[in-house]
This record gives structure tokens, sequence and C-alpha cells, in this order.
């Protein structure tokens, strides 16, 4: 933009000149204050973000804590209820064992039940009533205790699977 001057002798047109400096020098003035202003902005918007993200990656290292301590409780928990599951069943085919081995039958008490009182033999001259099937009633009191014992460790084994199962729910939540 060009100003004309009509005349340098005018004192109109050198006050003019001098109230229109005096005008661009506060302009400047204020330029480099608004400019202060925003680098400060600038920095402090920096420093907020800065501080904002260190703060982010400490709750997630927190967070990842925690989901680590559940994930390892959660894993010995299984171990504990696999381990209870495998004694149950390995009380099952012992039990099972014994009884298909004649163990568990023995009228006189003595076989692989460890609970299991001996049995009086009938007195002389009392004949003991026979079974169906041919089994004494001791024998009958026998196979009752071992399914008795069957149904226990059937029932522990549904109790294990059950926590089993949630625990596997558990971990599954946990490692989503």
């Amino acid at each position: 933009m060009k100003i004309s001057l009509p005349s340098l002798r005018t004192g109109v047109t050198i006050v003019a000149m001098a109230e229109l400096a005096v005008m661009l020098i506060f302009t400047l003035h204020e330029c480099t204050a608004l400019k202060k202003q925003i680098t400060d902005m600038t920095a402090a918007a920096q420093q907020a973000e800065i501080e904002a993200q260190a703060k982010q990656r400490e709750i997630e290292h927190e967070w990842q804590q925690k989901a680590d301590a559940a994930a390892a409780a959660a894993q010995a928990e299984l171990v504990e209820v696999q381990a209870s599951y495998e004694d149950s069943l390995q009380s099952l085919y012992g039990l099972l064992a014994d009884y298909a081995a004649g163990d568990g039958l023995h009228a006189d008490g003595a076989g692989g039940d460890p609970t299991a009182l001996p049995t009086a033999p009938a007195a002389p001259g009392t004949a003991c009533k026979p079974c169906p099937d041919g089994r004494s009633s001791a024998d009958t009191a026998k196979l009752q205790r071992l399914l008795e014992q069957q149904m226990t460790i059937a029932r522990d084994c549904d109790i294990t699977a059950n926590r089993y199962n949630e625990l596997l729910k558990l971990w599954q939540g946990v490692q989503e």
C-alpha cells in the first residue's frame, strides 16, 4: 500500500507519520507478546501431553500386573483342581481294581477297604440266607459300601469338574 504525502513540510503530515510509527511499534510489541503467549501455551500443552502419556503407561502397567497376578492365581487353582480330579480318579480306579480282583468281597472283612469292620462268622448251627445271585449278605454289604464310595468319588469328581469349568471361564475372561 502506497501512502502519498502531499508535503513533508506540513506539520500535520509529520504528526501523522509519527502516530503511524508509534502504532506500528505497539503492533509489533503486541505481536511479540502474542507470539510469546503462543509459545508458552504450546510448551505447556506438550508438557501436559507428556505427563498424560506417562500416567497412562503407569496405569496400563498396573493393570497388566493385576491381570498377570489373576492369571497366575487362576493357573495355580487350575493345577490344584486337576490334581484333585486326578486323585479322585485314581481312588476310583483303585476301588474298582480291588473289587475286580475280589479283594472287596471277602466274607471275613479283610478286603481292600481298610475302614470295613470284620463280620462275625455265622453261629454254629445257623445258616445264612443266601442271596439270590449266590453272594452272601456280607458280600452284599461290602458291595453296597463299595458303591457308596464310588458315588462319593463321583460326587467329588463332579464338584471338581464344576470348579474346573469355573476356573476355565475365569481364565478366558482374564485372557480377553
